[in-house]
């Protein structure tokens, strides 16, 4: 029986997404482990081949564990300068000589950049893991940039646009420290 009135097609559209997210609610309590890996495993590269964009992920761990990743550094370098213009959302922090304000991107913003045509788009990911440890119970955070371009564009991206980002983030962070570079002592002559 087809629905017949806008309020019964409604109705019909309610009840079936309730039931979607009823099912969706029950699949990780009802279905094995195995089962849900599979089929998350297919689902996603079913939806990968229909999803036109490509992902390249800079996290802020690096293999030192003690020390932020020199990628994630420079990228960060490399949006700063363009964080301020466009974003919605920005994070406030005193720089190294405590004088001034360095604004950056706040987690889960996102800037557009453009580069000989191609539109490319850079977002702030914030992932937060609790541990489950019986003591001493902590949330540890990790952030990273995502950089987001259509696939027809991966050769530009891969081989020109990202030295060009890591090029351009090193410039800046030298001109930065040559601002702020100042005497470490002064000597008066009397």
């Amino acid at each position: 029986m087809s629905p017949t009135t806008v309020t019964e097609l409604w109705a019909s559209v309610i009840s079936a997404l309730g039931s979607i997210m009823l099912l969706w609610t029950l699949y990780p309590q009802y279905f094995p482990k195995e089962l849900r890996e599979f089929f998350n495993k297919y689902t996603s590269i079913i939806i990968s081949y229909f999803n036109p964009y490509i992902n390249i992920s800079f996290s802020e761990a690096s293999e030192d564990r003690f020390k932020r990743s020199d990628a994630y550094l420079t990228v960060e370098t490399y949006l700063s300068t363009k964080a301020p213009k466009t974003a919605k959302r920005l994070k406030a922090e005193l720089g190294k000589d405590s004088s001034k304000v360095v604004l950056s991107l706040d987690a889960h913003q996102t800037v557009a950049d453009e580069f000989r045509g191609v539109k490319i788009w850079w977002e702030v990911k914030q992932e937060v893991k609790t541990s489950r440890s019986f003591y001493t119970p902590r949330q540890e955070t990790t952030m990273s940039y995502m950089l987001t371009f259509h696939k027809r564009y991966r050769d530009l991206i891969i081989e020109s646009y990202l030295e060009h980002v890591m090029k351009e983030g090193k410039e800046i962070g030298v001109r930065n420290r040559q601002r702020n570079v100042q005497p470490a002592c002064k000597i008066y002559i009397a």
